[in-house]
């Protein structure tokens, strides 16, 4: 079976938060792995010459490996290392990657409402939404939204972390370059990630919601999408604790934490990015993207 709903973004906007209390209904399942990386890795596969997909798959299959490393270590960690998870995740690590393999990831769901997070599918191609369409064109689908200049001032943040380099070390011009490229840039294109997906998938099957929420009012999102997903929409279902938790927040030694403030340096080289796209969210969206275009003509007067 296929599962009855996706969320797909956006990267850094609290997708780790939402997989950890999302699992904590009874009525929703969730992989044990969070991002499955099927429909993406399938696409680029799918456009490369024979000789190169082979080298591709082999990268993948590496970053399989890892994910279910990293799964079978926490669990063991936190003592819920079961026989049906490590079944999973042999079926995730040496299944054939087809259709049929990703359905059966999500045999174990058993009629529960059944789902999988991950934020590459957000920016993925109209002819790839268009076979997930046909796979299951009743989905749901969720996208959260961050400001998207502190949404690339965090993907820079966490690479910079990930590479264990202190911040002093890192040069302007390697965070202009970061902001300038098209990997960054295609992750905070909200507008043609979501008219992408709505072109296939209509209004009411899409769950929109804001990276504020998660700070401000993470119970009430909850049961939002709660509703939204068709199971039982009760705060017994929310754990205070995880609901109040960041995650991916900052490294374990705590450097260089997600909520440093962006320099109006490097604020205005992001509201001159970003400014029609928060403008487009602002006229369509409203809620916290009105705080952003605010920001974002703040920054354009100081480099007038």
């Amino acid at each position: 079976m296929f599962p009855s709903f996706l969320c797909i973004g956006a990267p850094r906007s609290g997708t780790t938060w939402l997989h950890m209390n999302l699992k904590e209904h009874p009525r929703i399942w969730m992989p044990p792995v969070k991002e499955l990386h099927y429909f993406d890795d399938k696409e680029e596969l799918d456009s490369l010459p024979l000789t190169e997909a082979l080298g591709s798959r082999y990268k993948r299959y590496r970053k399989r490996w890892k994910r279910v490393s990293n799964c079978i270590k926490m669990r063991k960690k936190s003592d819920s290392l079961d026989a049906e998870t490590l079944r999973w995740c042999f079926r995730y690590l040496l299944g054939f990657c087809n259709d049929s393999w990703y359905a059966s990831l999500f045999e174990a769901s058993k009629g529960k409402a059944a789902g999988e997070i991950t934020p590459a599918y957000g920016h993925l191609k109209a002819e790839s939404v268009a076979h997930i369409h046909k796979l299951m064109p009743e989905a749901k689908i969720i996208f959260l939204m961050r400001n998207p200049m502190q949404r690339a001032w965090s993907h820079f943040l966490k690479q910079v972390r990930n590479d264990k380099r202190p911040l002093e070390s890192v040069s302007d011009a390697e965070f202009i370059d970061h902001f300038d490229s098209d990997h960054s840039r295609i992750k905070g294109s909200y507008s043609r990630i979501l008219k992408t997906w709505m072109s296939h998938y209509p209004k009411e099957q899409l769950f929109t919601a804001f990276f504020e929420e998660i700070s401000i009012c993470p119970e009430e999102l909850l049961l939002r999408l709660f509703d939204f997903l068709g199971v039982e929409a009760s705060s017994n279902y929310i754990s205070s604790e995880k609901s109040a938790k960041k995650y991916n927040a900052s490294s374990d030694s705590g450097i260089l934490p997600d909520n440093l403030a962006i320099p109006d340096s490097f604020g205005v080289h992001l509201a001159r990015i970003y400014c029609d796209e928060i403008e487009y969210l602002n006229d369509n969206f409203g809620g916290y993207a009105s705080n952003w275009i605010e920001d974002v003509n703040r920054l354009l007067k100081l480099a007038n």
